[in-house]
C-alpha cells in the first residue's frame, strides 16, 4: 500500500509488491541478454561474408544495450521497493518514476523491434550474403531478437492494461463522495451493485471455462424462481465485510502480509499460554503429589499416575479453571487450558465410545455423496479412475436407472457414465448391509444433492447431504446473513419464534424436506404396514425390509448445516431421529435453537478447521485484526512474507511489529481510525444476531505425534499427527486461527481417516 500512481492514474499494485516480479524479470532478461550476446558474436563471424553488415550490427548492439539498461532499472526497482515498511511509504516514492522509466524503455524497445521487422521484410536490400544458407541463418538470428522484443513489449502492455485504475483526481472525488455517503449513513447500494456484478461475472466465467464441471448446466433457480444472477444477499454480505472504498487503500498483497503477521501473533500467544499453563499444571501436579503423600499413598505410584499419557482427561472444570486428573496427556492439558472445553471423551465411558463409533460410521455416508470428484482427489487419478471404471463395468447394476422423482431406486442428475453412482459406491465399498434407496445429484442454488441409504447393520435409514462442491454451493455458503425462522418453525413444527439461522442452508433444507414429503420416501421406507413387501425400485430392489428403522441425517460442511435444519423440520414426524453434522459452518443457529438441537445433534470438528469458526462476527474480527497489525508493522512487506518460514514466532513478532502503545503515526493509521468508526456506526444500525454451531460439539484436538516408518524404514521415518476427542463449547470456535492445516482439516476424507485412527487407538471396531 498504497496503490502506485503512474502517468496520472492509480494502478492496482503497491510499490512494495513489485519486488519479486522485477527481480524475476531482471534475471530472465540477463539470461536472454547473454544469449543475444552469443548470437551477436556468432553474427560477427557470419557477416564477414556479407555486404553492408553495419545495420545488423547496429540493431543487435542496440538491442543488447536496451536489455542491459532495462535490467539496471529493474534492479533499482528491487532495491528501492524494499525500503520503508508496509504503511510508511515515503522511502519508496522513487518506485513510480523508475516504473515510468521502465515503460519508456519499453517504448524504445518497440521502435527497435520495428527496425528489426524492416530488416526481415527486405533482407537482400540491406544485407547480402554469399549463400542462401548463410542468409537464412542471419535472418533467423534477427527474427529471434525481434520476437523476444515484441513479446516483452506485449507482456508489459498486458500488465498495464490489467492493473490500470481510475485517474488520480477522479479517484479522490469518489473517495470524498463515499465519505459523505457514509457520514450520512446512506445505504451501501453502490458497493452492493459492484459485488453483485463481480459475483455474476465470476459465475459466468467459471461456468463456461470449466464446461459446467462445477456448475449446473441447466441453470440455477431458487425457491422463488429467481435466477442465480440475483445475488442480493451475497452482495450485501460481501459489501458489509469487505467494502472499504473511500477509507482504506489496501491491496491483496497487504492482506496476505496481514495473514502472516496474524499467524505469528497467534503462535506467540499460544506459546505464552502453553508456558503459563505448563507452570500451573506443574504446580497442580505437585499439590496432587503432596495430597497423595499426606493420605499415605505411594509417591512413586502417584507420580506414575500423573505422568501417564492416556487421553481420558476431564480437562477444565465447570468453573473454567484447569483441573488435573491422573492420565491426562500433556498436550491435551495445554489445549484444555486454551479452549473452554468441558472434558475429554473417555475410552472407558460406554457413552463416549458410542458417540465416537457412531460418528465414525456415519461420516462415510457424508463422504460418499461427494462421489467421483472427491474420490479422484483423495485416491489420485492413476488409482481412482481404474477403480471407478471397474465399478461402472462390472459391479454396478446393468440397464438404465429410473429417473423418476420419488421412485425408490432412482438416481437423478447423474451423467451418462453414471460416474456419481460409481464414486458413491466406491466410498461405501465393503460396507456390510448397506443399500441405496434413492439419490439425486441435481445441484442448483438451493437444490442439494442428497442420498437415502438403508443401513441394515445399524437398523437405520440414512439421509446424507452433500457439502460444497460447485459454484452454486459457494453462493449458498455466502448467503450467511441471519434470517428469522419464525415462519419456518410454524410450518415444520419446531420452536423457531424469535430464532435466527443461516439463510442459504435453511432454504436448501427446505427444498429437501419438501421433496421428501411430496414423495413420502421416508414414510415408505420406515413407516410401512406389516404386510407390505420391501420397497423396491424397478432396477435396485432392497433385499430386506426397513420397517421400524430409526432415522439418521448426516452431512459435511454445507451439507451438515442443511442436515441440522432438515432434522428440525422432520423431527415432528420422526421424533427419534439423530443428526450427525461434520465440520458444520460456525454461523448456523442462534443460541436458543442451538441449545434445543443438543437433544438429537452431534457436531464433529477436526483440529483447526476454518469452516466451523467461519461466522460473520469472526470474519469481521479477522478483518479488524489484520488491519490493526498492518498499522503496527515496522518491516517491509517482502520481509514479512519471508518470515513465513521462521519457526520462532515470538522473535518474529518482536522484530516485525511495534507494540500497541508505540505505533507511530501514519496516513494508513488515520484512514484505519476513520474506517473503524464508520464500521461501528454501520454495525449499530444492523440487526446483531450471534449464530453458533448446533448440538453437542466433539472437537478432535491435536494431542501428540506418533513416529512411523516408510517402507520398513528404507525411506526414512515420518510423524503422524494424532487427535484426542474433547467436548467443546461454541466459544471454543469463536476465533479464526490461521494455520497451515486450516483448510486441509476440513476435507471429508481427512476427517474420516483421523476419526478411524482414534477408533483404532481406542479399540473400537470400525466397519
Amino acid at each position: 500500500m498504497p496503490r502506485m500512481e503512474l502517468m496520472g492514474r492509480h494502478y492496482h499494485i503497491a510499490s512494495d509488491a513489485v519486488t519479486v516480479p522485477a527481480f524475476c524479470m531482471a534475471v530472465g532478461r540477463l539470461v536472454w541478454s547473454a544469449v543475444v550476446l552469443g548470437l551477436f558474436l556468432h553474427l560477427q563471424y557470419l557477416l564477414q561474408s556479407c555486404s553492408r553488415p553495419g545495420i545488423v550490427d547496429t540493431f543487435v548492439g542496440l538491442s543488447i544495450t536496451l536489455f542491459l539498461a532495462t535490467v539496471l532499472v529493474e534492479l533499482a526497482i528491487v532495491a528501492v521497493s524494499q525500503r520503508g515498511s508496509i504503511v510508511h511509504t515515503q522511502a519508496r516514492k522513487a518506485v513510480g518514476p523508475l516504473v515510468a522509466l521502465h515503460t519508456c524503455l519499453g517504448g524504445v524497445q518497440l521502435v527497435v523491434a520495428l527496425v528489426g521487422l524492416v530488416i526481415l521484410s527486405n533482407p537482400k536490400a540491406l544485407v547480402m550474403c554469399d549463400t542462401i544458407s548463410l542468409q537464412n541463418r542471419v535472418d533467423l538470428i534477427v527474427a529471434l531478437i525481434v520476437i523476444s522484443q515484441l513479446a516483452d513489449v506485449s507482456m508489459k502492455a498486458c500488465c498495464c492494461a490489467t492493473l490500470v485504475g481510475e485517474p488520480v483526481g477522479e479517484e479522490a472525488e469518489q473517495a470524498v463522495h463515499h465519505f459523505e455517503q457514509h457520514e450520512s449513513l446512506a445505504s451501501y447500494s453502490a458497493a452492493e451493485d459492484r459485488w453483485r456484478g463481480r459475483c455474476s461475472f465470476l459465475c459466468t466465467c467459471l461456468r463456461y471455462t470449466t464446461c459446467h464441471l462445477f456448475s449446473s448446466a441447466a441453470g440455477a433457480s431458487g425457491p422463488e424462481g429467481g435466477d442465480i444472477g440475483d445475488m442480493e444477499v451475497v452482495a450485501r454480505v460481501m459489501a458489509d465485510i469487505f467494502h472499504s472504498e473511500g477509507f482504506l487503500d489496501v491491496l491483496p498483497s497487504d492482506i496476505l502480509a496481514g495473514f502472516v503477521l496474524l499467524r505469528h501473533v497467534q503462535k506467540a500467544q499460544e506459546h505464552e499460554m502453553v508456558s503459563r499453563r505448563g507452570t500451573e499444571l506443574l504446580e497442580a501436579e505437585e499439590r496432587f503429589l503432596r495430597e497423595q503423600l499426606e493420605e499415605g499413598g505411594s509417591a512413586a505410584a502417584a507420580a506414575a499416575d500423573v505422568a501417564s499419557s492416556t487421553s481420558d482427561s476431564k480437562g477444565m472444570g465447570a468453573s473454567g479453571t484447569s483441573t488435573v486428573t491422573p492420565g491426562v496427556h500433556p498436550r491435551v492439558r495445554f489445549q484444555c487450558g486454551h479452549y473452554l472445553v468441558k472434558h475429554a471423551l473417555s475410552r472407558d465411558d460406554p457413552g463416549d465410545r458410542q458417540v465416537l463409533e457412531e460418528g465414525t460410521h456415519f461420516e462415510a455416508y457424508a463422504l460418499a455423496m461427494y462421489s467421483w470428484m472427491m474420490f479422484t482427489y483423495a485416491k489420485t487419478p492413476c488409482l481412482a479412475l481404474p477403480a471407478l471404471s471397474a465399478r461402472r463395468l462390472f459391479r454396478m447394476p446393468k440397464g438404465p436407472r429410473s429417473r423418476v422423482h420419488g421412485d425408490l431406486g432412482a438416481v437423478l442428475g447423474d451423467n451418462w457414465l453414471r460416474g456419481h453412482e460409481a464414486g458413491l459406491w466406491e466410498w461405501l465399498n465393503g460396507r456390510e448391509g448397506c443399500e441405496l434407496a434413492y439419490a439425486t445429484f441435481i445441484n442448483t442454488l438451493y437444490e442439494r444433492p442428497y442420498g437415502i441409504f438403508v443401513d441394515h447393520k445399524w437398523q437405520c435409514v440414512v439421509v446424507a447431504i452433500r457439502g460444497t462442491l460447485s459454484l452454486e454451493d459457494l453462493l449458498n455458503d455466502a448467503h450467511a446473513e441471519p434470517g428469522p425462522l419464525d415462519a419456518m418453525g410454524k410450518a415444520w413444527g419446531f420452536p423457531g419464534d424469535g430464532e435466527y439461522g443461516h439463510v442459504g442452508m435453511a432454504n436448501a433444507a427446505d427444498c429437501i424436506a419438501k421433496d421428501l414429503c411430496k414423495h413420502r420416501i421416508l414414510q415408505r421406507l420406515i413407516q410401512r404396514d406389516h404386510g407390505d413387501s420391501p420397497p423396491a425400485g424397478p432396477h435396485t430392489p432392497l433385499t430386506k425390509s426397513s420397517k421400524g428403522y430409526s432415522l439418521r441425517i448426516v452431512g459435511h460442511s454445507l451439507g451438515a448445516g442443511a442436515a441440522v435444519f432438515l432434522s428440525l423440520m422432520l423431527r415432528r414426524d420422526f421424533p427419534d431421529l439423530r443428526c450427525l453434522a461434520y465440520c458444520t459452518p460456525g454461523g448456523l443457529l442462534s443460541p436458543g435453537l442451538a441449545e434445543y438441537t443438543k437433544a438429537f445433534t452431534l457436531t464433529f470438528v477436526l483440529g483447526r478447521d476454518l469452516v466451523p469458526r467461519l461466522t460473520l462476527d469472526a470474519v469481521r474480527g479477522l478483518r479488524d485484526d489484520i488491519l490493526r497489525l498492518l498499522a503496527r508493522c515496522r518491516a517491509n512487506k517482502n520481509t514479512v512474507l519471508r518470515s513465513m518460514m521462521e519457526k520462532d514466532s515470538r522473535a518474529a513478532v518482536d522484530r516485525l511489529l511495534y507494540s500497541s502503545q508505540d505505533v507511530p503515526p501514519s496516513e494508513f493509521l488515520t484512514q484505519l481510525q476513520a474506517y473503524e468508526e464508520q464500521m461501528r456506526r454501520v454495525d449499530r444500525r444492523m440487526v446483531q444476531v450471534r449464530l453458533i454451531p448446533a448440538g453437542r460439539i466433539v472437537h478432535l484436538v491435536k494431542s501428540h505425534r506418533v513416529e512411523r516408518e516408510r517402507c520398513g524404514g528404507l525411506l526414512g521415518r515420518w510423524y503422524k499427527q494424532c487427535y484426542t476427542p474433547v467436548w467443546a463449547l461454541p466459544e471454543d470456535l469463536s476465533e479464526i486461527y490461521v494455520s497451515s492445516t486450516m483448510a486441509l482439516e476440513h476435507f471429508p476424507h481427512i476427517v474420516l481417516y483421523n476419526m478411524q485412527d482414534v477408533c483404532e487407538e481406542w479399540g473400537i471396531p470400525v466397519s
